[in-house]
């Protein structure tokens, strides 16, 4: 019996730390706007931050421009990466994991997103159907502007 004891603590000892393992925590940089909308950068993920007179700017594999007029607050945050948090209300995230497509989530239906490129060629045009969507990068490397209303994003594809 006292084995059988033994065993099970040991055993719970174990799955307390893989579920230590689990919850790896991660920082991110958040964007809060007057609007209400938010957004997000992983620090791990090394954005830079640079303004000029009237913009800040968020470069990274996905930067933004903001004005800087329209940013109510910004701050660090720590969360726990493995968890998936709700999209809030004027949301949009980005996810850009295989260096061929964008996922947008937090989209409203019928909302309109283009990619460009730098020289403001209109590469493409889609319309979400639902609160996400996927756009795939043309296949060569480059630098390429998503719009999503007021909201232009630039995509770095290596």
């Amino acid at each position: 019996m006292k084995n059988i004891i033994k065993k099970g603590f040991c055993l719970l000892v174990l799955l307390m730390g893989m579920q230590q393992l689990l919850a790896e925590k991660a920082v991110f940089l958040i964007f809060e706007m007057k609007t209400g909308a938010t957004y997000s950068f992983l620090l791990s993920e090394y954005p830079v931050i640079t303004f000029d007179d009237e913009h800040t700017i968020v470069n990274s594999d996905i930067a933004s421009t903001y004005v800087t007029d329209e940013i109510d607050n910004y701050h660090f945050v720590e969360r726990e990466i493995s968890r998936i948090e709700p999209i809030k209300k004027d949301e949009i995230r980005f996810a850009y994991l295989d260096r061929s497509n964008v996922n947008i989530y937090g989209l409203k239906n019928g909302q309109e997103v283009q990619l460009f490129n730098l020289s403001g060629l209109l590469l493409k045009k889609e319309i979400a159907t639902s609160e996400t969507l996927t756009v795939n990068l043309p296949e060569k490397k480059g630098i390429y502007i998503l719009k999503i209303g007021n909201l232009s994003v630039k995509v770095i594809k290596r």
